[in-house]
Formats: structure tokens, C-alpha cells, sequence
């Protein structure tokens, strides 16, 4: 598991207002990703993430509207993990021309390995419920990768080490390989 995906150690529940609103939002998120990563999105209750993250059986309500709400927050936070690691594997207008390959296939093994390190994960941020993910942010992380992979492949093209053609039909179909 890469470090952008290690969970934050466990927390002692503090009283309800003990804590802030926005750490109290975190703990939700994070409790509703350990329970997505041990049974799927059917294992994500309000109530299962509200006893997991130490606080009153209303709290989950008092941040987010609903499960959906709560994961698509959970589907953010994932793809925004998934995008930070790509990204900082792939290759720039610095990397020397004969990395360049190298660094596209380490930027593609984090994307798959995120894939089979987190199944749930990746089936809510790629999988249906990506459809009815909005507002979010998800589909923002997913484009800014993508727009990250075809300025790599676009930079090696110009240094000589990717054949020619288009970056953006490229990056979809490495994508889409992966």
C-alpha cells in the first residue's frame, strides 16, 4: 500500500464538542473508508460510520446529507489520493528523455496498484457510482490526471521518446488499457 493511502492511526473519540466540525467531518470520512474498504458500499451505514468515528448516531447527518453525500466525499478523497501519486510519478518537462519511460510506467503501476491495493475504493470512484457522483470534485481529480498524463506524454514527445501522435487519445487509451 503507498503511503498516500495508509489510513491516519486511530484517534481516542473525544466528546463531541471537544472536537472541531471540520475534524469531526474527517473522522467521519475516514471511518466510512474503512468500512467501504472491509465490505463495499453496502458495509457504509450512518450509523456504523457515526459508532466507528466515536461520535453520536446524528452526527454523520449534521455533515452530510445522506450516504450518498457522505460517499461521494469517501470518492474524493480517494481519486484525489490516486491523482496526487500519478502525478507525482509522471514524467516532466525535466525529467531526463530516457526516464521518461521509466516514470510513465511507474505513474501507470501506482494507478493499478491503488486498483488492487483498494477494490472498493476504486469501484466507487471508477465504477457506477461515479455516474451519480456530483459536486464533488471527483471528476475534477479524474481530469486533472488525466490532463497531467497527456502533458507528460506530450513532453516526451517533444524530447523524441514517444512516437507521435495525439497525447489526449494516447492517455485515454493507457487508461483505458489500465
Amino acid at each position: 500500500m503507498s503511503a498516500a493511502h495508509r489510513s491516519a492511526p486511530a484517534r481516542a473519540a473525544a466528546p463531541e464538542g471537544a472536537s472541531s466540525a471540520g475534524d469531526t467531518r474527517e473522522r467521519l470520512i475516514e471511518a466510512a473508508s474503512r468500512l467501504l474498504a472491509r465490505g463495499g458500499t453496502e458495509a457504509v451505514t450512518m450509523r456504523q460510520v457515526g459508532e466507528l468515528a466515536g461520535v453520536s448516531r446524528a452526527a454523520p447527518y449534521r455533515h452530510f446529507d445522506d450516504k450518498h453525500d457522505l460517499l461521494c466525499a469517501v470518492a474524493q478523497r480517494s481519486m484525489e489520493a490516486v491523482r496526487t501519486e500519478v502525478v507525482t510519478a509522471l514524467p516532466t518537462e525535466r525529467t531526463p528523455p530516457a526516464e521518461v519511460p521509466a516514470a510513465l510506467r511507474r505513474a501507470f503501476f501506482s494507478y493499478l496498484r491503488d486498483g488492487i491495493d483498494r477494490p472498493e475504493h476504486y469501484r466507487l470512484a471508477f465504477g457506477e457510482h461515479l455516474a451519480r457522483v456530483d459536486g464533488s470534485g471527483v471528476q475534477e481529480a479524474a481530469e486533472e490526471m488525466m490532463q497531467a498524463g497527456v502533458d507528460s506524454l506530450a513532453a516526451g514527445q517533444r524530447a523524441g521518446v514517444i512516437r507521435a501522435g495525439d497525447p489526449r487519445a494516447m492517455a485515454i487509451l493507457a487508461w483505458s488499457s489500465l
